[in-house]
């Protein structure tokens, strides 16, 4: 319904009391009464009954204002509810796609954990176990569920293979960071020794 139509109701509403207060036993006998004022009374009351039919309609107008004032209010409200909440879920799946390339899926708690994980990862590179050994393990909470693990893994006469093997095994894996690398040849070349340094995320359940 359009502002027009509604003030128009208003005042065909406003008019049939009016008339229908004329028309009744109470305001002929209120009309009677007020002939027996004098002319000045007469006009004062006059005056007071013009002011309050002026107002009544005002105050309907202000009432049907604040009415629809709140409501538009409540409506803008839901609609900035339901856009952060859309918002909220967009972010959440774009963080979990996100999550997918930088964190492990790996159960992770503590070195042994790591190292058998590790060495389940490396038997498919004919890597020995005496060719690989972790050195250091420090895992600390981020908050929620996500952890960082910090280790170092010594490598001993690795091919070139073996070596292309285990990084791509490790990022696989394990998605690990390398932060520092200490490496160096034997004498005939053909073998690599050394140490890495890098830490890892995961998600615990």
């Amino acid at each position: 319904m359009s502002d027009k139509s509604l003030f128009k109701e208003i005042d065909i509403a406003i008019d049939k009391q009016i008339e229908e207060a004329r028309s009744s036993n109470f305001f002929q006998s209120t009309a009677d009464q007020l002939r027996a004022f004098s002319e000045t009374e007469q006009r004062i009351i006059n005056q007071f009954f013009s002011a309050v039919t002026l107002i009544i309609p005002i105050l309907l107008l202000a009432g049907v204002f604040i009415f629809r004032t709140i409501q538009k209010n409540e409506l803008t409200t839901r609609l900035e509810l339901k856009d952060s909440i859309i918002s909220f879920k967009e972010g959440n799946v774009q963080l979990k796609t996100q999550e997918g390339g930088i964190i492990s899926d790996a159960k992770i708690y503590e070195k042994p954990d790591f190292v058998q994980m590790l060495s389940n990862s490396l038997t498919r590179f004919d890597i020995e176990s005496n060719q690989v050994s972790v050195d250091g393990f420090s895992r600390s909470n981020l908050g929620g569920s996500i952890s960082r693990i910090e280790t170092n893994l010594m490598i001993n006469k690795f091919t070139n293979k073996a070596l292309v093997g285990l990084l791509n095994e490790l990022h696989r894996r394990f998605k690990v960071i390398i932060t520092e690398v200490e490496l160096e040849r034997t004498k005939d070349t053909k073998f690599v020794s050394g140490k890495f340094t890098f830490e890892f995320y995961t998600k615990a359940d």
